[in-house]
């Protein structure tokens, strides 16, 4: 594929991300402008909605200014309040479109024209879409609608970029032979006049900077390879540990949520008879409360960690128990529990089994990472150490992404506290992660008197720096068989004095 034709691709792929995005929320809410508004309405006040749906899914501040005479017939604070709450589901379909473009580009020659403009082009069309929202009535943030949806997007590029790279390594240098082939063969084809002359500087300068890439590369893993064998083990082994119970936990609790939701059903079902949206108001709020789904999967997370999360100022919903006030008729929010008390600290075996299995699950690798006759336990400790620090730096990450304002007074506060989720996801990976590290004992390779590797030493010995006893082979001397010679380690028995 030429240039023209994959910046044009990506123009479009950034296009239709943000269309696509704007789009789903617009459509449902044109049919109401329709059909049971009767077109009476500016259908602006629509698209405006629509955006601000977005917007806020990427985790863009929407300032509410209510008029007073309406905040008066709702019994609401006339102040202006910010909507920080974050819908992620909007977020999550941006980056799935940046994972599957990622895919794709992997495989052109010209993969980095094409993220650049597919980024800039997202950058272009959220600020032409941020800037057609504002209104006295919600105003979001310029800056941040121009940015943050960018950044997901780019986010989820580089994610299928790293996917697409590690197929290719696993299917061999084979596997995208056809495509580097076209792609030399473009830029080595001559050009003539000032556009090919533009070209040949163009390449010239992009060659420089893969140099430079490469060169620069080349010295991070030459550094890094000159860093200890264990540490390198237990850096491997930490990270992946880490990210294995931040993930696997959110799948407890993405299974967690869709439980509640089907045991809550007739409470779902009466929440939705309450609203009396009729049946395209149905639709729309099915549509918004879908966009809150992975938001809820992350209160679910914060639950099963044990801090829990909060549903207004003053509230707690964690597996102590739940304390909540009066909630809007939001039929998603039927699957919360009860007040009254909670299962108790029972929830927390789950993220501590899901991390003692990590830590089984990566114990191979670090053994096999570590050099002959390292210690273990020092070993296995900084690798759960490691595990806990980046389980829980991300576990916070994700909980302050939950946490927002979605309303003026005691709304101001809903979702997990950060700090706490991060402090307990932390304690909880490194009990857990260790556990699995030390399960069982560990048999590693020790050297021998000789400083070759010697039969197995069980861990005591190994850390004790003691090497393995010697044991006789297998049909030598020392076992009795016949004819054979005497193993090198025994003495020879003297022979009998002569008479």
């Amino acid at each position: 594929m030429t240039r023209r034709l994959t910046a044009a691709f990506a123009a479009l792929e950034a296009l239709l991300v943000v269309g696509i995005g704007i789009g789903l929320p617009l459509a449902v809410l044109t049919l109401m402008w329709a059909l049971q508004f009767g077109f009476q309405l500016d259908w602006l006040v629509f698209w405006r909605a629509a955006v601000d749906v977005w917007l806020v899914g990427h985790g863009v501040d929407v300032l509410v200014t209510l008029d007073p005479a309406a905040g008066a017939a709702l019994g609401l604070a006339i102040e202006p309040f910010p909507v920080t709450l974050a819908l992620l589901g909007g977020a999550v379909l941006t980056a799935g479109a940046g994972v599957v473009l990622g895919g794709r580009l992997r495989e052109q020659p010209h993969r980095g024209l094409g993220a650049g403009i597919a980024v800039a082009g997202v950058v272009l069309f959220s600020w032409l879409a941020t800037s057609s929202a504002g209104h006295p009535v919600a105003q979001p943030d310029l800056t941040q609608g121009t940015v943050y949806p960018a950044a997901v997007f780019a986010l989820g590029l580089l994610v299928g970029l790293l996917m697409a790279e590690a197929r290719s390594v696993v299917r061999g240098p084979g596997a995208t032979g056809a495509a580097g082939a076209t792609g030399a063969a473009a830029r080595r084809a001559p050009a003539d006049g000032p556009l090919g002359a533009a070209r040949s500087a163009l390449d010239t300068a992009a060659t420089a900077a893969r140099l430079r890439v490469r060169t620069l590369g080349q010295s991070v893993r030459d550094r890094v390879d000159d860093l200890p064998r264990g540490l390198l083990g237990a850096l491997s082994a930490g990270w992946r540990a880490g990210l294995g119970v931040v993930f696997s936990v959110i799948a407890a609790a993405s299974v967690l949520t869709a439980g509640a939701l089907i045991v809550s059903y007739g409470q779902v079902i009466a929440l939705y008879e309450s609203v009396q949206a009729e049946v395209l108001g149905g639709v729309a709020l099915t549509v918004g409360q879908l966009l809150l789904v992975p938001t809820a999967v992350l209160w679910s997370f914060s639950w099963l960690v044990g801090p829990g999360f909060a549903l207004g100022t003053g509230s707690g919903v964690s597996a102590l128990g739940t304390t909540v006030g009066p909630l809007p008729a939001i039929p998603l929010l039927g699957a919360v529990p009860a007040a009254g008390e909670g299962p108790g600290f029972v929830v927390l075996l789950v993220p501590l089994l899901l991390a003692f299995v990590a830590g089984l699950a990566v114990r191979p690798r670090l053994v096999a990472e570590l050099p002959t006759g390292a210690p273990w336990r020092r070993w296995a400790l900084l690798a759960a150490v490691l595990a806990a620090l980046i389980a829980g730096l991300l576990a916070a990450g994700l909980a302050a992404i939950a946490a927002g304002s979605a309303g003026p007074g005691r709304l101001a506060q809903i979702g997990p506290d950060g700090v706490a989720v991060g402090l307990w996801m932390l304690v909880e990976a490194v009990v857990g992660v260790l556990l699995g590290l030390l399960a069982g004992g560990v048999r590693v390779p020790f050297a021998g008197r000789d400083g070759h590797p010697a039969a197995d030493v069980d861990e005591p010995d190994r850390a004790a720096g003691r090497p393995a006893p010697d044991r006789p082979a297998p049909g030598s001397a020392a076992l009795g068989s016949a004819g054979s010679s005497p193993a090198p380690f025994l003495p020879e028995r003297p022979a009998p004095p002569t008479p």
